[in-house]
């Protein structure tokens, strides 16, 4: 048989015979549908993985920015060898809750210095705000830098943000110093006492 363009076969020389096979255009319906069935089944098992995983990279995107925040208050005590207040600020005024902070802002408090005329400054950080179901505790109600950079008396602590029902948390420990650590761990949120 002569192979012509309006055929829709293909040859093919194995050992001294040749042999012709049909060729397909396309895909049959059965072949899609088992297809579609198949990347269903995976996006059904690997969604809750995928949560899981936004929500880690959403709680370590703020504790980032909030390791940041404080990084800049410090660095502004230390460059303006005054002392700086760090606070969630709702209502015109310093609060005590930081679980209420994601909703509110935080403020930097400069207070005025002692022989000049120049009041004290304030001026709130922007930020993301975290997702629904996220929580942000500190053991203190403000966090107080000194002039040389390191935190006031018995000032330290961590922060700890928790997402509900996840197997993990974040820590952001802040040292005497001023210095600040953020660490991930494996396990789930404190209880609070």
């Amino acid at each position: 048989m002569l192979y012509t363009a309006k055929q829709s076969c293909t040859w093919q020389v194995t050992g001294k015979q040749m042999q012709q096979w049909p060729r397909d255009r396309g895909f049959h319906l059965l072949e899609m549908l088992i297809v579609l069935a198949l990347l269903a089944i995976i996006a059904a098992i690997a969604s809750p993985s995928w949560q899981g995983l936004l929500a880690q990279f959403q709680a370590r995107h703020f504790m980032q920015q909030l390791q940041q925040q404080l990084w800049h208050s410090r660095l502004l005590a230390i460059a303006r060898q005054q002392p700086v207040q760090l606070c969630p600020w709702t209502a015109q005024q310093c609060q005590t809750d930081w679980q209420r902070w994601p909703r509110a802002q935080l403020l930097v408090t400069l207070p005025a210095a002692p022989i000049s005329p120049i009041p004290a400054e304030q001026f709130s950080l922007r930020y993301q705000s975290p997702a629904p179901r996220h929580q942000l505790t500190y053991n203190h109600a403000a966090v107080r830098f000194r002039k040389d950079g390191s935190l006031d008396a018995l000032q330290s602590g961590s922060f700890i943000y928790c997402v509900a029902d996840m197997p993990w948390h974040f820590r952001l420990s802040l040292s005497q110093a001023g210095r600040s650590q953020l660490q991930w761990l494996p396990q789930p949120c404190p209880r609070a006492k």
